[in-house]
């Protein structure tokens, strides 16, 4: 079988200057999955820090969150492969993100929701980590991960319909800074577009007299 070659992203805030790499190497056998390169990992790297139930990390600089097999990984990828976090600059152990750092960009949001219960703000949670895969570079942006979250809380509080599309058209920070998913995820983020299309067409329909110019902008 394939033996891919590793540099595997170290890092420890409060310890670490500057995070580094670490090169290794790994014999793929039949029927592994990436779940079972991260262990490897935990073994060969005293102290190593990875979330084997909930994958989120980046090979070769595209985003991951599922337990691939590592065959049809090798042959999408190769075998040199430098492994990431999600987001380096997140990262405060190895792999593992500070979301509670995420989190707090979201304060005003929830100061403001107080009609959501507490399990409705938990969920966020479930999303965070989307917000981290778009290649902009704008720091307003609220964030894909969170405009699905909105989405999914309008589901539960349609009564909140205007009121929450005010969080999502904000020029700098809005939804319509959106910049597609599909090819910077494994397997193709094309669902992920989809979702979020689809939440930019109901803020299209909702605000129609101040964006009317842009019903065709998927199109275009």
């Amino acid at each position: 079988m394939d033996k891919v070659q590793l540099e595997v992203f170290a890092f420890e805030a409060g310890v670490d200057y500057l995070p580094y790499y670490k090169k290794l190497s790994f014999q793929v056998k039949s029927n592994q999955t990436l779940r079972d390169l991260l262990i490897f990992l935990s073994q060969e790297i005293s102290g190593y820090a990875c979330d084997v139930e909930h994958l989120a990390l980046r090979i070769n600089g595209i985003a991951i969150f599922e337990n691939l097999e590592m065959i049809d990984l090798t042959q999408r990828f190769g075998n040199e492969w430098q492994i990431e976090p999600i987001s380096t600059y997140y990262a405060y152990k190895d792999l593992l993100i500070d979301k509670k750092a995420l989190r707090k960009k979201y304060d005003t949001f929830f100061a403001w929701a107080d009609f959501l219960s507490v399990e409705e703000r938990e969920e966020l949670d479930k999303y965070l980590l989307l917000n981290l895969i778009t290649p902009m570079s704008n720091d307003e942006y609220l964030g894909d991960g969170f405009f699905l979250y909105l989405k999914w809380l309008l589901a539960r509080h349609p009564e909140k319909l205007g009121e929450i599309l005010e969080w999502v058209i904000e020029h700098q920070s809005g939804v319509l800074n959106f910049v597609s998913l599909t090819d910077m995820v494994y397997p193709r983020g094309t669902a992920l577009d989809e979702e979020i299309w689809e939440f930019i067409e109901l803020v299209l329909r909702t605000k129609h007299k101040q964006f009317s110019h842009l019903y065709t902008l998927k199109e275009i």
